[in-house]
């Protein structure tokens, strides 16, 4: 909002400044068609600049409210997933379907996210430093997830799946991370 305002302050100042520009120079003699003449050129290029840039802004603020949208909805569909995980987790029981089905879920849909951010992080055009530093945080720990997931039931060997590296810990990391990356992505 202060942007906006300061712009039409500029914008008036510069049209009482042209006005009265027009007006001083008429009054020193100069002809009044040269000087209309010479004040329409220089209010049309003025124009033609700053319809210009106008377009440049909207195009920009059209390619990051995209891009942006993407990356929410993947981080914002992980996110779910996770919680969903961490909701149905067996604190005392075996492991229930209920469970191992939202956790190979998540697994795929965190993997998928993994892939997805690498290329967020090479490709984003419109991430600022420290979207681009949380979107890290957050693939750092989607990675951390994926390999203990990928540890325990993509490995040959028969695993326990709890070791030092504990289920809800994995998520609880990975949610905070999707949601403080989440948190940054702004759209204007």
């Amino acid at each position: 909002m202060r942007d906006k305002f300061v712009e039409l302050a500029l914008l008036g100042v510069t049209a009482g400044g042209a006005g009265a520009a027009i007006v001083i120079l008429i009054n020193l003699g100069f002809k009044s068609e040269d000087v209309f003449a010479f004040s329409g050129a220089l209010i049309g290029a003025a124009g033609t600049v700053a319809g210009a840039a106008w377009v440049t802004d909207r195009t920009a603020t059209k390619e990051q409210r995209k891009e942006q949208s993407l990356i929410r909805a993947d981080l914002a569909t992980l996110l779910d997933a996770s919680e969903t995980a961490l909701n149905r987790y067996p604190n005392d029981t075996a492991w229930t379907d209920e469970w191992r089905s939202s956790i190979y879920a998540l697994g795929d849909i965190a993997s998928g996210t993994a892939r997805f951010l690498d290329e967020v992080i090479g490709h984003a055009r419109t991430l600022d430093f420290s979207q681009r530093e949380t979107i890290k945080d957050a693939r750092k720990e989607i990675g951390y997830f994926v390999g203990f997931y990928d540890d325990v039931f993509n490995n040959e060997e028969d695993l326990n799946p709890m070791d030092e590296r504990e289920w809800p810990g994995m998520i609880k990391g990975m949610v905070t991370a999707t949601g403080t990356a989440l948190g940054t992505l702004k759209i204007r």
